[in-house]
């Protein structure tokens, strides 16, 4: 025996073990930064900073199109650019918060009821998103003033719209609604 320092082992083969620890490290960074990249998109998508939005709808005014509950998206592109049918969300005219609505007439347009048919430019409109008619309400004609877009609840008997507060300008608009999130999730048709 000598006194020197301990020989190193020989160096073998590697184990089966290592290549595939590797592999697990590199897997789990990889679905650790996937997560935290979801959870910024998902922070960044209700904050309203992105030119798109989640919210959710409080109440039942535009059923059965879009139920209390409902997570919607929203397109904070082109709020301006809307036209009759689309689903928006505007400032409540008559409060804080926002409001879910269909556009039924844009500035020029000339519209009413007549025994509970919507009825815009003389016409009468059909309006297979709603199940709610106002038997026996005659109401207006008005003429929505230019940059302005005249706003109805889909639900007609439990909806504040523009039949309270009138037209609303465009510029109120705070963005189209363009799918549902949750919980069935799907694009919304537009029906004019």
């Amino acid at each position: 025996m000598t006194g020197g320092p301990a020989a190193p082992a020989p160096a073998g083969p590697p184990t089966a073990g290592a290549p595939r620890s590797r592999a697990l490290r590199g897997a789990g960074s990889v679905l650790r930064w996937a997560a935290h990249l979801a959870a910024g998109v998902a922070v960044l998508l209700v904050s309203g900073l992105l030119p798109v939005q989640t919210i959710r709808v409080p109440s039942d005014s535009m059923t059965p199109t879009i139920r209390p509950g409902d997570h919607l998206l929203l397109d904070k592109l082109h709020p301006a650019a809307v036209v009759v049918g689309d689903i928006v969300v505007v400032h409540d005219p008559l409060g804080d918060g926002l409001l879910v609505k269909r556009v039924v007439a844009v500035g020029g347009d000339a519209i009413g009821f007549e025994d509970g048919v919507l009825v815009r430019n003389g016409q009468p409109i059909a309006e297979p998103y709603t199940t709610d008619f106002l038997d026996g309400v005659y109401y207006g004609p008005e003429v929505v003033p230019a940059g302005s877009v005249y706003l109805l609840g889909d639900n007609r008997v439990d909806s504040v719209d523009s039949r309270h507060f009138g037209a609303v300008p465009v510029s109120s608009v705070v963005g189209l609604v363009t799918a549902r999130v949750f919980p069935s999730p799907g694009f919304l048709g537009v029906a004019a």
